[in-house]
C-alpha cells in the first residue's frame, strides 16, 4: 500500500468514514506511518474561521494536542498555509527553496472556487464524477487552479 486511497480501496472505506471510530489511526498502520496528523474546521460568527490540527505518533494511543488557528473566512487560504508551514515545522521538517515556493503558491484566493473545488474532490471520493466534473468546472472557471487526486488541474 501506498497511498491512503490504497488503504480505503483495501478496506472497503471513503474519506468520511476515516472520522468515526478512530478508523484514521488503522489506516496509518496500514501504510506503516509513524505520525498521524488530524484537522478540524469550525465556521465562527462574523465570517471568522477556526482550523485546528493535532499530530501524534501512532505507536501511541493518546488524543492529540490540537493547535488552534483562527482567522477571517476570506483568508482561509492563507491561514491554510499558516497552518501547514506550522506543522511542517512542528515536525522537525526542513523545507528546500522548490518546496517553500509550492506551498505559497496559491490556487485562487476566491472562497466560492474553493468550495466548488472541495465539492469536487467529495464528489470524487463518493464516485460521483459527473457532478465532480462539473464542480470541478465551476471552480475553474472562477480562476482556481489547486491540483486534483492524480496531478491534474481542473
Amino acid at each position: 500500500l501506498k497511498t491512503i486511497d490504497d488503504a480505503l480501496n483495501l478496506l472497503g472505506w471513503t474519506v468520511q468514514s476515516m472520522a468515526q471510530d478512530n478508523r484514521s489511526a488503522q489506516v496509518a498502520r496500514l501504510l506503516a506511518s509513524r505520525t498521524l496528523v488530524k484537522g478540524s474546521f469550525k465556521i465562527l460568527p462574523n465570517q471568522r474561521i477556526e482550523l485546528s490540527y493535532g499530530s501524534v505518533y501512532v505507536s501511541e494511543s493518546r488524543t492529540p494536542e490540537y493547535v488552534k488557528l483562527t482567522g477571517a473566512l476570506q483568508d482561509l487560504v492563507a491561514l491554510e498555509k499558516r497552518m501547514v508551514r506550522r506543522l511542517i515545522a512542528d515536525m522537525g521538517i526542513r523545507l528546500n527553496a522548490e518546496q517553500e515556493r509550492l506551498i505559497s503558491a496559491s490556487g485562487t484566493r476566491d472562497i466560492k472556487a474553493f468550495l466548488h473545488y472541495c465539492n469536487g474532490l467529495n464528489d470524487m471520493d463518493a464516485g460521483k464524477g459527473a457532478e465532480a466534473d462539473c464542480s470541478n468546472s465551476r471552480a475553474c472557471t472562477r480562476g482556481c487552479s489547486l491540483p486534483l487526486p492524480g496531478g491534474s488541474v481542473p
